[in-house]
């Protein structure tokens, strides 16, 4: 038995290199598509996150654009109503105030006209021209002041002018009689263009909406369509958001228009009106989604790298196995050599330290096979050998051999072994001991 080191176990599983390299390939791969699964999902999150705070603070902004819009209003109304109230006169209306109105007309976008209807529907005053004969006791803001007490400003819903063209919002207020019956209404005709070309002014897509709605009437929409201005909201998405909670964020599609859209939307503090704010979906999410197809390519990119890696190692992996058969079939032959040759050979390193040994190499020397075990300094097997010759020194047993010699007639054949000592590569050498 040679005491050559041994190699690996022939029992050991042939292929678990390869099998662990393409494990960690997989795991790699796996990983890496994982990892870059959660950024795409996170990366989607925060854009829809970042776009409800933008929207949520624009809805903020307009709406108190559009209440200090209405302030002004409410403010010019109560000042026509005031005066009518305490004035004698039959109009109710000082030049003065007449003049004030008339100039805000003019230097403002944001009044188309103002104006004052009897209590029989008849135009009094009218700003916007002197066409007094039409008769506006139809009109749902005149029905509304005519049957209920209050005196707070009401926002109507829009309606094409009869004595001033176009789409106007009357925003209007109760005039009393001294004796606290119903007087007439006096009248504030907001122009939506002043919304809708503020709102078409905002950077929020192409497909961005934003709408202003007073009660469940449309007043104001970007974009504009001809059917928008008073279309009722009652059964809309954001009226009933609004009804369940004051402000907030939603992803719906429009009934307007079907279009998909991040909604934000704020109902107004002083006075009832909601601002909702929407940006299209696919506008929003199209920056996010071009950064996906990038990071997709680089994973796939990544992956087919990682897998061609994962193929030439396990090849390799594969023929260094081979090579390892190969390898321990020889060394089996080898031992197998070794352990069956006549001679002793054995064979030391630069250090003086022995690499391997056969068996006969132990049994010529009468050595143990622990003392010619790999890595066993020459000194110590010189020691050994030394012990085992005191052992063997016996002269009684010197004699009585040759006796028995002489005795079976003559001396025999004596064992005789000669040492062969030669270099070995890397600076140790070999000894070889023949019979």
């Amino acid at each position: 038995m040679s005491t050559r080191p041994k190699s690996v176990s022939s029992n050991a599983p042939r292929f678990s290199a390869t099998v662990a390299t393409t494990a960690f390939v997989v795991v790699a791969c796996v990983a890496l598509v994982a990892m870059q699964f959660f950024n795409i999902a996170h990366s989607r999150e925060e854009t829809l996150a970042t776009a409800r705070k933008e929207t949520a603070n624009l809805t903020i902004s307009l709406v108190q654009h559009a209440e200090l819009t209405f302030r002004t209003a409410d403010a010019s109304l109560a000042a026509i109503t005031s005066q009518i109230e305490r004035s004698p006169a039959p109009t109710g209306i000082s030049p003065g105030l007449r003049d004030f109105l008339v100039r805000q007309v003019k230097q403002s976008s944001l009044f188309a006209s103002f104006a004052v209807v009897g209590r029989d529907g008849r135009m009094v005053v009218n700003t916007g021209g002197e066409n007094l004969v039409a008769n506006f006791s139809d009109r749902d803001y005149f029905i509304y002041h005519q049957d209920h007490a209050d005196k707070d400003m009401r926002i109507g819903s829009p309606i094409e002018g009869r004595t001033t063209p176009g789409w106007l919002i009357p925003v209007t207020r109760r005039i009393n009689r001294p004796d606290g019956s119903f007087g007439g209404v006096a009248i504030a005709a907001i122009n939506p263009a002043y919304f809708q070309d503020f709102y078409d002014g905002l950077e929020i897509g192409k497909s961005g909406a934003i709408m202003l709605v007073s009660g469940d009437k449309l007043l104001v929409r970007r974009p504009f369509l001809e059917s928008n201005p008073g279309r009722d909201m009652a059964d809309s998405n954001v009226v009933r958001l609004m009804r369940s909670k004051p402000s907030g964020s939603a992803e719906y599609s429009a009934a307007t228009d079907g279009v998909e859209r991040l909604t934000s939307y704020r109902v107004g503090q002083t006075y009832p009106i909601v601002i909702a704010v929407g940006i299209q979906m696919d506008e929003l999410l199209a920056p996010w989604r071009s950064d996906t197809v990038r990071r997709v390519v680089e994973t796939v990119v990544i992956v087919a790298i990682l897998a061609l890696l994962g193929v030439i190692v396990g090849r390799m992996t594969l023929r260094l196995a081979q090579d390892a058969r190969k390898l321990r079939r020889s060394n089996e032959r080898f031992d197998v050599m070794m352990d069956t040759m006549s001679q002793g050979v054995c064979l030391f390193d630069h250090e003086k330290r022995i690499v391997m040994a056969n068996r006969n190499y132990a049994e010529i020397y009468r050595l143990a096979i622990e003392d010619v075990r790999p890595g066993t300094r020459l000194v110590d097997v010189l020691r050994n050998r030394q012990e085992i010759r005191r052992r063997l020194a016996d002269a009684g047993r010197i004699l009585r051999r040759r006796r028995r010699l002489r005795c079976r007639g003559g001396p025999q054949s004596v064992r005789r072994a000669r040492h062969l000592d030669h270099p070995a590569r890397l600076g140790g050498w070999r000894m070889a001991r023949h019979p």
